[in-house]
């Protein structure tokens, strides 16, 4: 079956879908959580699902050393495996040396080459949350955008307490009133992401 036919069954009809209504805010743009999908856009050329040809990265966590990336392809010959389907490769190396890995499976050897600047991007992404995760980097401010009167009321005037910061959601409402005392009446502050990155490119499962 052709990767271009497998792609009309599944474009509007699998469980990796996030069904968040196309609105002008998000400018119509569909999200998935599929694996071998590096910017988890519902699109023919992300999709891990439709396409026979594929790069996936990922975190694994754990280990004695910390979270490790991890690169994998699809093999033509076990399509038909999914249990043997990923070609894996460590990418625990120097920083240059996982780049020349990266460009060297999509460019040099013709695998996939339209998806080597996201697998790059996306590379050095989780790079920084690994040494984050590992405390050899800093994590990366994230500046809030505007939060409602109610909202800043309800949390003391803190944003980080805030429903939505961080992408973390509300707090319960007892952990929610002791943080707005100790708060008091400061002003919002920025806050920082340290959690997992699959909602980089605008996914998250």
């Amino acid at each position: 079956m052709s990767d271009a036919l497998v792609w009309e069954c599944i474009k509007n009809n699998n469980c990796f879908l996030t069904k968040r209504g196309r609105t002008a805010r998000v400018g119509g743009v569909q999200f998935s959580s599929e694996p071998f999908n590096l910017a988890k856009k519902n699109s023919f050329k992300n999709s891990g699902l439709a396409n026979s040809k594929a790069v996936d990265l990922s975190v694994v966590e754990g280990g004695k050393y910390g979270p490790k990336i991890t690169m994998a392809t699809k093999g033509k010959k076990s399509l038909k495996k999914p249990a043997t389907l990923a070609n894996e490769t460590p990418l625990n190396k120097a920083f240059a040396t996982s780049v020349r890995s990266i460009k060297g499976v999509t460019e040099k050897c013709g695998y996939r080459k339209d998806l080597q600047p996201i697998a790059l991007a996306r590379y050095s992404l989780l790079k920084r949350y690994t040494q984050v995760k590992k405390g050899l980097a800093k994590p990366i401010p994230v500046k809030m955008g505007r939060v409602s009167r109610k909202e800043q009321g309800r949390c003391g005037g803190d944003l980080a307490l805030c429903k939505g910061a961080g992408g973390e959601g509300a707090l319960k409402a007892s952990e929610l009133e002791s943080r707005s005392k100790s708060a008091g009446t400061s002003k919002g502050r920025d806050t920082f992401t340290e959690g997992p990155l699959d909602f980089v490119f605008g996914g998250g499962e």
